[in-house]
């Protein structure tokens, strides 16, 4: 699939989701809620309604992916894929994407 998914974490019990089905489909953004426990692990209860999915979702950290309860799971990148923090922009971030041979840099300046 051509979509991605940024997940970031706001604090230690807030995410927020950027996502993007298509390469020119909307682009959403969901909330999430994080909790981590001894026993259960990280989980992430997402609020997947703006793409038409459901209000509270839990996804569960297992290294590198988040699984849903439906068996989807979203893995991690490696390699320069990810989130980067701009010194000039402490507020904001940047996501780094590769695909095939192309390189696309978001910046967001909050």
């Amino acid at each position: 699939k051509k979509g991605y998914r940024v997940v970031r974490a706001v604090d230690k019990n807030n995410a927020v989701v950027t996502l993007q089905d298509e390469p020119k489909g909307p682009i959403i953004t969901v909330n999430g809620k994080v909790k981590t426990s001894k026993k259960t692990g990280t989980t992430v209860t997402l609020d997947l309604s703006p793409k038409g999915g459901p209000k509270d979702v839990a996804a569960t950290l297992n290294g590198d992916q988040l699984v849903f309860p439906d068996g989807n799971a979203w893995t991690k990148f490696t390699g320069i894929d990810g989130i980067y923090s701009d010194p000039n922009h402490p507020a904001g971030y940047r996501v780094v994407r590769s695909t095939g041979s192309k390189l696309s840099i978001t910046l967001q300046d909050e």
